[in-house]
């Protein structure tokens, strides 16, 4: 299958579940392997990110871009919480050492939505663990299109299957690559 769409009903089910306005409906048209259209509703706060290859990011039809802060000690950091046992012990203890590294960090606990975050400069870095692809095709759609950068958790292109991603403005890129492999 070269093109189809990807849909996630509800990203964030728990908090939907739990009525926390932290969720979204996110859609995402792959090409080639590729996420070239995204889009990103998040109904309870009244935000509808999208974003199509070469037109940039948007944010209820107003242009988002990604912060410019330049380091991971001034940058804030989200993360997911897999539901998985043994892998979310590997994301307290990502965010053990990530606590005494960066300015502060946030658990949302929906993917799409930490990608729009990032692309409208809310935020500035986001690692996911145990992510499926239908969790973030749209907002690293939505993402590149903000200048943002995303890839795997050894710096190469996100591919459908990869399971640990890292999401950034681009300028802590490197840096948070470094703090995850430690």
């Amino acid at each position: 299958m070269e093109t189809y769409w990807l849909v996630d009903p509800i990203d964030g089910t728990t908090n939907y579940t739990r009525q926390l306005e932290f969720f979204s409906v996110s859609i995402a048209l792959i090409d080639k392997g590729v996420p070239v259209v995204g889009v990103v509703n998040c109904p309870k706060l009244g935000q509808l990110y999208s974003a199509r290859s070469g037109n940039g990011a948007h944010c209820n039809g107003d242009r988002i871009t990604v912060s410019d802060k330049a380091t991971i000690a001034e940058s804030i950091l989200t993360t997911s919480m897999p539901y998985e046992t043994n892998a979310r012990k590997k994301v307290l203890q990502f965010l053990d050492k990530a606590s005494q590294e960066v300015d502060g960090i946030r658990l949302f606990l929906s993917c799409a939505y930490d990608l729009c975050l990032l692309s409208r400069g809310s935020i500035d870095s986001s690692i996911f663990f145990g992510v499926s692809p239908w969790d973030i095709a749209a907002g690293l759609c939505i993402l590149k299109e903000a200048g943002g950068q995303f890839t795997d958790d050894h710096g190469n292109v996100w591919a459908p299957a990869s399971q640990l991603c890292v999401a950034s403005n681009g300028q802590v890129h490197n840096e948070l690559l470094k703090l995850l492999s430690r």
